[in-house]
């Protein structure tokens, strides 16, 4: 049972160190809150916010900062997607 909870208390703190960029900004953590909020598959690479593994927001973390990125021959998202990660951004 104790291993059991500390390997529980283990995942959760490597979740949120997943998820909280010591270094970041308030804005920068505030926008990639409101991302993982929305979107579930948020994670930081460096100092710029991956979303779905094709979205690059870099910082100051505004709209006209976030671009598609290509990965391999996976299918990339559409403008409209792109459109809607800014709309999230923009009102972070």
């Amino acid at each position: 049972m104790i291993l059991i909870l500390s390997d529980t208390v283990l995942s959760c703190n490597l979740l949120l160190f997943y998820f909280l960029m010591f270094k970041a900004t308030p804005k920068g953590q505030a926008c990639f809150d409101r991302l993982l909020k929305a979107c579930n598959e948020v994670v930081w690479k460096e100092d710029s916010i991956l979303v779905l593994n094709q979205v690059q927001v870099d910082p100051p973390y505004e709209p006209d900062n976030c671009r598609i990125i290509q990965r391999g021959n996976k299918k990339s998202l559409d403008d409209g997607s792109l459109e809607r990660v800014k709309k999230i951004v923009g009102a972070a």
